[in-house]
This record gives C-alpha cells, structure tokens and sequence, in this order.
C-alpha cells in the first residue's frame, strides 16, 4: 500500500463513521515513525482536529512498562469533541508480556472514534495475540523515501 492510499483508507474509514480495527504498519526502515506521523498529520489538519487529539506512546529506546500502557489507554474512554482521535504506539515489539497483554483489551474493542495505529520494525517481536487482533498494513513507501524530512 501506497503512502496515499493508506492515507485515503483512513479518511474514507472516518467519513463512513467506521470503527477502525487497529492497524499495524511494519517496515524495517528507521524512518517508519516519522512517516506514520506524516500521514496522522496530514489527516489531522484535513479534518481541523487538535493536535492534542493524537496520544503517542513514544519509543524511548527501552521496554514499554505495563504502567505506561495503562496510562496511555486510560485516555481512550474520553470522548473527543473533534470526529475522532488517534493512539498512536510507536515500536510494539518493545511491549512487555506484561504490557503487552493489558493492550489487548484496548485492541479487542475500539471506541467508533479511537484510530489505533501500531508500528513496528518486525512482526516477529510482537505477540501472536496481537497480531491476531490488528490489520497489518504492507506498505510500498519507497518514492516517498526522497520526498521525507531526511
């Protein structure tokens, strides 16, 4: 999938008021969170939603710890004023058992107005529970490479 189609599967999912099965976007390419923000962006300032709308749990270089997780999914309940908001968790592979098994819930059951967004260098890290419970998006990014930040 294409930057742009992935782009417009988004906001067509958004104005058919679709529940978003959380996605899971895999490229072994360090530049695959910076281009992931890029799309969020783009369809953030389309819909005029508050940048304060898109919750990221950032990889840090270390495991993502249970407390984090929870912290993180505890804003998914709030209801947005804006047509929907993102959670965006950067590097998966980097849960935890732990925190990974208090993300499945959150993943089982999205809100109409939650997009779940997912990233990961390699599937091979993350639990089979939930890569069982995300749509995982094979992209082909690669004329976008030259037109990025770096």
């Amino acid at each position: 999938m294409k930057k742009e189609e992935l782009t417009n599967f988004i906001k067509n999912k958004i104005e058919k008021n679709s529940i978003f099965q959380p996605m899971l976007v895999c490229w072994n390419l360090l530049s695959i969170d910076i281009l992931v923000w890029e799309i969020l962006r783009e369809i953030m300032d389309f819909y005029w939603v508050d940048k304060n709308n898109l919750f990221v749990l950032k990889d840090n270089n270390e495991s993502l710890k249970i407390s984090d997780v929870k912290f993180f999914i505890s804003k998914s309940n709030i209801k947005s004023n804006y047509k929907f908001q993102i959670f965006l968790i950067e590097n998966v592979q980097r849960l935890t058992l732990e925190s990974s098994n208090s993300l499945l819930k959150f993943l089982e059951e999205p809100w109409l107005w939650n997009i779940v967004i997912l990233t990961s260098k390699s599937e091979s890290m993350i639990l089979d529970t939930i890569l069982s419970r995300v749509v995982q998006i094979d992209i082909n990014w690669e004329e976008n490479i030259n037109n990025s930040i770096f």
